[in-house]
């Protein structure tokens, strides 16, 4: 019975140990992808990873909302993206000829008239 007992606490102390290891690997992996995919600095990754570790905040509330950003775009970031569109598709409408300025030519000097004339032009 003591040799089971002991055996018991052996194998709860392994194996906490090796999700606490596992728990530390994987944070880890979350703050090295944080920091080089999405350009987070140190604090900031830091600061997702303890959020993101809390129970809490891994909710349905929490789920639903982050689902309700990607399937119902913001009013108003959905009006600057239509402005912006209609922004850039009136600068690609190509202007009158009559409102688009020329290059005026040079007026030729007297060397440049003789050199012309000997060039039979």
């Amino acid at each position: 019975m003591l040799m089971h007992n002991v055996k018991q606490k052996c194998n709860k102390h392994i194996s906490n140990r090796w999700r606490n290891n596992n728990k530390k690997h994987i944070r880890q992996q979350a703050y090295s992808h944080a920091v080089n995919n999405y350009g987070w600095d140190n604090q900031k990754a830091g600061e997702f990873i303890q959020w993101a570790s809390a129970p809490d905040n891994l909710s349905m509330d929490n789920l639903a909302k982050l689902f309700e950003l990607r399937t119902n775009a913001n009013p108003v970031v959905q009006q600057k993206t239509q402005e912006m569109q209609n922004q850039a598709q009136r600068l690609s409408v190509p202007k009158d000829p009559s409102v688009i300025t020329g290059k005026s030519e040079q007026p030729r000097t007297e060397e440049q008239h003789f050199s012309d004339a000997l060039l039979g032009r």
